[in-house]
């Protein structure tokens, strides 16, 4: 028995499935410069809230201007260090994470 398909159904159906399967089987490429790390990720979240806190003291007077400065320049230094290690590594390790939350701590710290 022959089944039979209108041809406005069958070329619905083609069409549907000729959109659809390049967007399943091809993936969008990652490419290798821009490979997303977690522990940066995190990390870089947490320097943006270091940075909140510290423009908030500053902004409050509870902070001078030279100890901001100073605060801001280990902010500055855990981030373009951290992006170096991962762009050389492909990954932040877990050591070098946690000492660069050390920083970002003691800065919290001094801003309580």
């Amino acid at each position: 028995m022959r089944t039979k398909f209108s041809r406005t159904l069958l070329v619905a159906i083609l069409g549907l499935s000729a959109a659809t399967v390049p967007a399943i089987a091809a993936p969008t490429p990652q490419h290798a410069d821009h490979k997303v790390d977690v522990l940066q990720t995190k990390l870089t979240a947490r320097i943006g809230a270091v940075e909140a806190k510290l423009t908030a003291a500053r902004k409050a007077g509870r902070v001078s201007a030279m100890n901001a400065a100073q605060m801001k320049k280990k902010i500055d230094w855990v981030l373009t260090d951290s992006a170096k290690y991962v762009k050389q590594q492909g990954f932040l390790s877990a050591g070098e994470s946690a000492s660069y939350n050390r920083t970002l701590g003691e800065i919290e710290a001094k801003l309580s």
